[in-house]
């Protein structure tokens, strides 16, 4: 049994542990660019608005998260609490594990996006689909960014475009692919051949249902 304060539902599924960090809604918005927030222990998930995007960079010091995305999106910081309410819950410690003043991350559905752009030489573009939701409005965490190389050969010799992949909100789901061009490299090619290539291993993404937020 795992040690430390629990809280059981009336069908003994663990509602609060204190051996957990127990995460809830602390910031949400939407990032034309870069964004700062207050955070403890946070956690990020983004929907795209409009065209798909990705997380460029995040910082995390001195209890401030700084991100930005590449293009427009909502984002959604999850973190431990910090409000108090009705309803509060505190570890052995004195630190607050529980609070009703704010909505609990809960996540819906995790998808590992495979490698689609080896089906044909434009796959990475036209992309990858995930259909397995409900109709909805969805938020998503991109374990991490992949990257690939889509190299071309012409009269003037190799050049290659170091792309990164995107995400795009559907109501079912999300879209993911390699829509934008990135830094060129000219004279120069991974593999010499006129391919996209990737060597990065598939991407868990989580989901969540951020229908009401914003």
């Amino acid at each position: 049994m795992p040690s430390g304060f629990q809280l059981l539902s009336g069908a003994s599924e663990v509602i609060v542990d204190s051996s957990s960090i127990n995460m809830f809604l602390r910031h949400a918005g939407v990032a034309s660019n870069s964004a700062a927030v207050a955070a403890i222990n946070p956690v990020l998930y983004f929907r795209p608005v409009g065209e798909p995007c990705y997380l460029a960079w995040a910082n995390f010091s001195g209890g401030v998260l700084e991100f930005a995305f590449n293009r427009p999106a909502e984002y959604y910081v999850f973190d431990r609490p910090v409000e108090g309410s009705y309803l509060d819950a505190f570890s052995e410690t004195g630190v607050q594990i529980f609070t009703a003043a704010q909505r609990p991350l809960n996540v819906i559905g995790s998808v590992n996006i495979p490698d689609y752009y080896t089906a044909y030489r434009t796959a990475f573009q036209d992309g990858w689909n995930f259909n397995g939701l409900v109709s909805g409005k969805y938020a998503y965490n991109q374990a991490f960014v992949r990257q690939g190389y889509n190299s071309l050969t012409g009269i003037g010799g190799w050049e290659t475009y170091l792309m990164a992949e995107a995400l795009q909100a559907t109501p079912n789901g999300f879209w993911a692919g390699f829509p934008q061009y990135g830094t060129r490299f000219i004279g120069w090619s991974p593999t010499r051949t006129n391919t996209f290539i990737s060597y990065a291993p598939n991407v868990p993404v989580s989901i969540i249902d951020v229908a009401g937020i914003l």
